[in-house]
């Protein structure tokens, strides 16, 4: 990057910020489920369609992003967590068999009849924390607009 391109960037992350901290307030003012998350999305999707300007801090951004998200999800697992956990292997395992199972199937389903990639059409169906697959969706280079959307 330029240093005469970097106030401009700047300036487009902080106002796009700005935006998805209003959206998330207000959603979550609302009582919206994940209304932090959805709120941000909207309003952000928003301003994009409107022909606001993002520039390439997405990516620059976004690795800090999943950095934050994995430290905090780690963060809640503890002893107290997993011991009840124990008492209910078989069950867990059973679901987890069902769920990729029709997660599986599912996004066959999607990239047979759509346009979507594999990655794509998988991370979409998977049941899970919306930040969560929304990060592995970048990771995996699935498109993540879609992954949120579906």
């Amino acid at each position: 990057m330029e240093m005469t391109e970097w106030p401009t960037e700047l300036g487009q992350g902080l106002v796009l910020l700005a935006i998805g901290t209003i959206g998330s307030l207000l959603a979550q003012s609302t009582g919206l489920p994940a209304g932090v998350v959805i709120g941000a999305m909207l309003t952000s999707g928003l301003y994009r369609l409107a022909g606001g300007e993002i520039g390439p801090w997405r990516g620059r951004y976004g690795q800090v992003g999943r950095l934050l998200l994995g430290t905090v999800i780690g963060a809640a697992f503890g002893p107290d967590v997993l011991a009840p956990l124990k008492a209910a292997l078989l069950p867990m395992g059973i679901l987890v068999v069902i769920i990729v199972g029709t997660g599986l199937a599912l996004g066959w389903i999607l990239t047979r009849f759509t346009r979507l990639n594999i990655a794509t059409a998988l991370i979409s169906v998977v049941p899970g924390g919306l930040p969560a697959m929304i990060a592995m969706s970048e990771e995996m280079d699935a498109d993540a607009t879609i992954v949120a959307v579906l």
